[in-house]
């Protein structure tokens, strides 16, 4: 409890409610305290015992209502009357968040009856305070606090208190002796949309008190009239025989007159007032005669003073149209501050129709108290002094319940003599000027809020050179403040020494408009701790209205750290540069050496695939050169006859002919010859299948082809890669291949190849490291889909671990055995399929079960594939199953 009283809302409530108890000399706030949506307190004013108010009446009101206002009680020890009044609480969006509750003090209304019932002359007057159910709240009569006044009060005062929000009526008293009562009612109304709260407010007053003066009036007015009477037939009588005959001689003289007869006699001889208004009637009747010389003249004389009558009317009349037809407010007062004169837009401002309606009223008729006296002391210090007064006030019209600005000029009125005889005054209703104005202020501001929130430098330099503008992101570069800035001469101030002719010759030649605006222009500034920022800038020429250079807009952006950070990256980049050109170096060398490692590995099987044509070739020419030998026994046998032949005799040639023909039999000549065929069948089969493992060598290794993209058939490559790698499978797999008819691709078909390879001897040492009975099994599958050529090899191996899985196209890694693997087998193959053709290496394994790799290749043409820049890193392109 104690940490919520202290809270700093708590302590705030507790300062205003102390406020107004200073301010009014009594405790206007019993007690303050809000609840949250839930109903618990979050602030209080002072100790209370119950924290939690959401089961109460006047919290479900106030929430369900808006507003709810709790009966008046008196609390006797403290002798004061208050009512609870709970208030519903939303936020911005009209959701409910709480309630706030105050205890109302209502001393001042009270202490108003009282105040009216102390200074009232009438002794029997009596005030009674109750509610819209007729309880009592308070009564000047002693007895009657919250009694129910329904059963107390007179009916006919209770039935008009129901029917009407106001009035007053006589309660004439049925027993004898008892007086009758005059009773006046009024209701409390409620205020800017708040509901009422119904209280009524009664007077009662004896009849015979209020009464009285006029009982005595009407007894004077009885003794006068008596007196009156008797006085006015003594007089007739006199005027009679004094007044009337004498009157009667006027009256004739005058209509003579009247006709033209100036010369007229009459004569009353008497020394009263009617003799004495004879006697100038006539005198006045001789200086008539001697100024007007005829009857015609005189007409003459009136009929021009009615035509110079009616001039001035109608010039008054035109004089009155056009100044009802000026929006602006025209008036005069006299020096009572009393309307004599207005125009009709002064009438309607004020709230009537007609100017006449305001003649002869003042400001204290159509403003409140305070704006009526303070404008009668200026006008009565305008009359005093004299001198004209200019103002502008805001001003709150009651006819269109609007506030608006107004023009106030008021100067003295004098007469012919030069004597202040009131005031004339000119209201302009300046009103939307004032909201241009404010808009124009508005626009201002938000203009300077977006320059201040550009994160560039915004300059605006004079013809002179001088800051006329400057935002908040070009005082931070600067490290002054915008009033250190501002007036100050741009160059002399803010531009480094060595730079500052050159910067002024370029913004002179800008603001002479003697140079094209540059773009682009660099140049240091200097801060307030003397150091130098380089600055980028872009100008703008800014012209007045008559096309003359006014001044030099400039947007800057401070690239110090920029160029700073623009140097190092060169640096940095000739240092990567360096780095990578290492790493490919590298990178090569590593590749070349996986080569010679796929080659040193193949080495003796490629040996022993080719020892097998070798061999047998071999031994056909050992074949062949035991055969040539025979032959060549026989052909010399046939040199030596040919030789001998003309020198031996017949028997002895065919003596020589039939030891060749034994040789022939002894030498199975017939068999060599027959046999000689074979063996050069055999050899050239021999000799064929040295050519064709020599061809897939080649193949593979591509080595007679420059190292580029071309079109290629991956199952080419598959077949190749089998031959070569045939003699290290065959012992621990067999091959399974399912090839489907594939679209060439352009790659790199060497290293396609090598891909090719690297996987497959993978799994035939897979195969072997689980040292089974049988043979394995490695599948080879190649199909195309839309985008892609697809190779899967698969094995029934002992599969990866799962921890291993997403490390093995790591370099260096590899689960051989030390010394049987350098662990570039597959980051080789990925960078090759990923990062050289664009492709994807999948990888699926289950322990146990078997491994299967498959590669995703692009069907692209050359143009495409070499115009393709998009950088794939790591593993990005490398998804693990």
């Amino acid at each position: 409890m104690q940490k919520l009283l202290n809270d700093t809302l708590s302590q705030e409530i507790r300062e205003k409610v102390k406020f107004y108890e200073e301010k009014y000399q009594y405790k206007v706030f019993g007690e303050v305290f809000v609840t949250n949506k839930y109903g618990a307190n979050v602030i209080q004013t002072g100790m209370t015992s119950d924290y939690y108010q959401a089961d109460e009446q006047w919290w479900q009101a106030a929430k369900e209502k808006g507003l709810y206002i709790e009966d008046v009680e008196y609390d006797e020890s403290a002798d004061v009357f208050s009512t609870d009044i709970g208030i519903r609480i939303d936020d911005k969006s009209g959701n409910f968040i709480g309630v706030i509750k105050v205890v109302l003090n209502i001393e001042k209304p009270i202490s108003i009856i009282r105040e009216a019932k102390r200074s009232s002359k009438y002794e029997t007057i009596q005030y009674e305070l109750i509610t819209k159910n007729g309880k009592s709240i308070y009564s000047t009569e002693k007895g009657r606090l919250f009694e129910n006044m329904t059963e107390v009060l007179d009916n006919r005062l209770c039935k008009e208190c129901q029917d009407k929000h106001g009035g007053h009526l006589i309660i004439k008293s049925d027993i004898p002796g008892e007086e009758n009562v005059l009773c006046a009612h009024a209701h409390l109304q409620g205020l800017r949309g708040f509901e009422s709260l119904g209280w009524i407010l009664i007077l009662k007053l004896h009849a015979r008190e209020i009464l009285a003066p006029v009982a005595k009036l009407i007894k004077q007015l009885i003794i006068i009239s008596i007196i009156i009477a008797v006085i006015t037939f003594l007089t007739g009588a006199y005027i009679t025989s004094n007044i009337s005959a004498p009157l009667l001689k006027l009256r004739d003289a005058a209509i003579e007159i009247g006709k033209g007869n100036l010369n007229a006699q009459f004569e009353i001889k008497s020394n009263d007032e009617v003799g004495q208004l004879a006697a100038s009637f006539k005198k006045m009747v001789e200086d008539l005669g001697e100024t007007t010389t005829s009857i015609d003249t005189l007409a003459n004389e009136m009929v021009e003073r009615k035509k110079a009558q009616e001039e001035l009317a109608r010039k008054r009349n035109l004089l009155r149209m056009l100044m009802d037809t000026l929006p602006d407010q025209i008036f005069a007062k006299d020096i009572n501050g009393t309307f004599v004169f207005n125009n009709t837009s002064c009438a309607r401002n004020l709230g009537v129709e007609s100017p006449k309606d305001v003649v002869g009223k003042t400001d204290f008729d159509f403003f409140s108290r305070e704006q009526a006296a303070e404008s009668r002391a200026n006008e009565q210090q305008i009359m005093q002094t004299g001198q004209l007064l200019r103002q502008e006030v805001q001003v709150h019209n009651k006819v269109d319940d609007a506030t608006k600005w107004f023009s106030i000029r008021k100067v003295p009125w004098r007469d012919d003599d030069g004597n202040v005889i009131g005031i004339v005054g000119l209201v302009c209703d300046i009103t939307d000027r004032k909201q241009m104005e404010q808009a124009l202020k508005n626009e201002k501001n938000r203009a300077h809020n977006y320059i201040d929130a550009a994160e560039v430098i915004i300059l605006a330099l004079d013809t002179d050179q001088k800051v006329r503008l400057i935002n908040r992101k070009g005082c931070e570069v600067l490290g002054h403040n915008e009033k250190d800035v501002i007036g100050k001469d741009w160059c002399e101030n803010f531009i480094p020494e060595p730079n500052r002719d050159e910067v002024r010759l370029v913004l002179s030649k800008l603001l002479r408009e003697k140079i094209e605006v540059p773009h682009y222009y660099e140049n240091p500034v200097l801060t307030e701790s003397r150091q130098e920022r380089l600055v980028a800038w872009r100008n703008t020429i800014l012209y007045d209205n008559k096309e003359g250079v006014s001044a030099l807009l400039s947007s800057g952006e401070d690239i110090t750290d920029r160029r700073q950070a623009e140097k190092n990256l060169k640096t940095a980049y000739i240092e990567i540069e360096d780095a990578n050109k290492n790493l490919k170096e590298m990178q090569s060398q590593l590749v070349q050496n996986e080569k010679l490692a796929s080659i040193g590995q193949l080495a003796a099987g490629v040996a022993h695939e080719m020892n097998t044509p070798v061999g047998f070739v071999a031994s056909n020419f050992q074949t062949l050169e035991s055969y040539v030998k025979k032959f060549k026994s026989i052909i010399d046998m046939c040199e030596s006859l040919m030789g001998q032949i003309d020198t031996l005799q017949k028997k002895e040639i065919r003596k020589e002919i039939d030891e060749i023909r034994q040789a022939w039999d002894d030498m199975k000549m017939d068999f060599i010859l027959k046999d000689i065929q074979q063996v050069f069948k055999e050899s050239e089969e021999g000799f064929d299948r040295i050519t064709s493992i020599i061809k897939n060598l080649k193949d593979f290794s591509r080595i007679d082809q420059v190292e580029d993209f071309e079109q290629y058939n991956i199952n080419d490559g598959i077949e190749a890669t089998l031959i070569v790698a045939k003699n290290e499978i065959k012992y621990d797999a067999d091959l399974e291949t399912d090839f489907t008819e594939l679209p060439p691709i352009f790659c790199y078909a060497g290293q396609l190849n090598q891909v090719f390879l690297n996987i497959i001897v993978n799994a035939a040492q897979a195969i072997k490291s689980q040292e089974r009975q049988d043979k394995g099994t490695i599948t080879i599958k190649t199909y195309a889909t839309e985008d892609n050529v697809i190779c899967e090899i698969a094995d029934d191996g002992p599969g990866i671990a799962p921890d291993k899985l997403s490390k093995i196209f790591d370099p260096f890694f590899t689960t051989k055995p030390v010394g049987k693997g350098t662990g570039l087998g597959l980051s080789v193959s990925h960078d090759i399929i990923v990062n050289k053709h664009k492709g994807r290496l999948l990888v699926d394994s289950t322990v146990g079960e078997g491994t299967t790799f498959t590669i995703k290749l692009p069907i692209k043409t050359l143009e495409q594939n070499t115009k393709k820049e998009t950088v794939h890193s790591g593993n990005q392109d490398c998804t693990i199953c």
